[in-house]
């Protein structure tokens, strides 16, 4: 190899060594942060309505092993969606991953319905 080859690969080297450590410190700051968000939110109290609301359910739905297990208030599962929530949208597992309270029984027909072929 010539001189100019092996600056070549000595700059590419440095070049993917310093990429390599912005990723490492971005996912550090995003882990963290992310974490800071979890336990914020995980210590926010109910509102009074949320406190009415989980009163007030007759099910609960919720993601368990990456599947809607589906729990009536004594807390025996009823149902379980055939959906892996791997294939649900982000916005459907976001619901799904804080609970949803489900308040009739047609409003839990029409969640399987929508979810179930």
């Amino acid at each position: 190899m010539d001189n100019y080859e092996t600056k070549h690969i000595g700059m590419l080297s440095i070049i993917s060594a310093v990429a390599l450590i912005i990723s490492a410190v971005t996912m550090t700051l995003c882990f963290g942060i992310r974490a800071d968000v979890k336990n914020s939110v995980n210590e926010a109290s109910p509102t009074e309505a949320e406190k009415q609301v989980s009163a007030d359910y007759m099910f609960s739905a919720n993601d368990e092993n990456g599947y809607i297990v589906i729990r009536d208030k004594s807390g025996k599962a009823v149902h379980i969606l055939t959906v892996p929530t791997a294939l649900m949208s982000e916005s459907d597992r976001k619901i799904f991953d804080g609970g949803l309270f489900i308040m009739s029984q047609e409003e839990l027909d029409s969640l399987i319905a929508d979810y179930e072929c």
